[in-house]
């Protein structure tokens, strides 16, 4: 996806508020998932893998609000791909580059 591709995909106002809230909660999930895995507690696990979930329905839901919807997944390796692709480099660089109105 490119620079501009990921802009056209990202300008309702409503969607950026919740990916400037939804991204940094997946983040947050998989930080406390791999600390659960470290100290083997599979609550903390629960809460971590609840976050990232949580994360990716608001952001679903933000993502009916454009006029120009994501391309859909041609399948669960592109689903996952596309996925850290974004939470993990696309929208910081979106955010950190100005794009972000």
């Amino acid at each position: 996806m490119t620079r501009e591709d990921y802009r056209a995909k990202h300008r309702n106002a409503v969607n950026q508020s919740i990916h400037l809230f939804a991204v940094p909660v997946f983040v947050l999930g998989h930080i406390v998932l791999f600390l659960a895995l470290l100290n083997l507690d599979y609550r903390l696990a629960l809460l971590g893998l609840g976050l990232a979930a949580f994360s990716m329905i608001v952001q679903g839901r933000g993502h009916k609000l454009e006029n120009s919807p994501p391309d859909a997944f041609d399948g669960p390796g592109d689903f996952v791909r596309r996925i850290y692709a974004e939470q993990f480099y696309r929208y910081w660089r979106f955010l950190l580059n100005g794009d972000f109105k």
